[in-house]
């Protein structure tokens, strides 16, 4: 295909010309990377966006208004596109409470440094009362707390009913408070 004007790519690829909509993409690839790097802060995650993008422009392209800018129509899709994937690995990130260390715990930049010590104090903590449930109870706990699932999504998961499952929360609940409470009496013995 001959070099052309971007604008001629574009009323070409709205024609169904799929060699220029990739010469379109690629004309503008380097913005759409630049900007999913920014929001997804990872090479690996801003290609998974572009990707992603890419593939949503090929299939909403005739959802484009002709009296709009593509760039900017582009720029939103690969925005939406990179904050999709951010959010995914955000969710992804904590699936289990004792997986949780003090690199995973969010940072606010107001947070003071002793604040600070006393989150990860308690993070730590949590980690070392959800270690002592047994696995079962555990499982059942992240599920339904981590990953956000309801009682009979957590059921279907792990093949009980919904009653086992809402006994299981509720012992798991109670086992990890009663760690807590524990650990914090530890604490409030130590010489300061």
């Amino acid at each position: 295909m001959r070099a052309c004007a971007p604008a001629e790519l574009l009323q070409k690829a709205r024609q169904g010309n799929r060699a220029a909509l990739g010469a379109l993409l690629f004309h503008h690839r380097s913005r759409m990377r630049s900007l999913a790097l920014r929001i997804c802060r990872s090479p690996a995650d801003a290609e998974d966006a572009v990707q992603e993008a890419s593939i949503a422009v090929l299939h909403k392209l005739g959802q484009h208004r002709e009296d709009a800018s593509f760039s900017s129509w582009l720029h939103r899709v690969t925005l939406n596109a990179a904050l999709l994937i951010l959010r995914q690995r955000r969710r992804q990130a904590v699936t289990s409470l004792t997986d949780i260390t003090d690199q995973q715990a969010p940072v606010d930049p107001a947070v003071l440094p002793d604040e600070l010590c006393e989150q990860r104090r308690q993070l730590r903590t949590v980690h070392a009362a959800a270690k002592r449930l047994s696995p079962v109870l555990l499982k059942t706990l992240e599920l339904r707390e981590l990953n956000g699932m309801d009682g009979a999504q957590v059921a279907a998961h792990l093949g009980v009913s919904l009653e086992v499952v809402k006994t299981r929360v509720h012992r798991a609940r109670a086992a990890l408070q009663q760690g807590l409470t524990a650990a914090t009496a530890d604490l409030a013995r130590e010489p300061a």
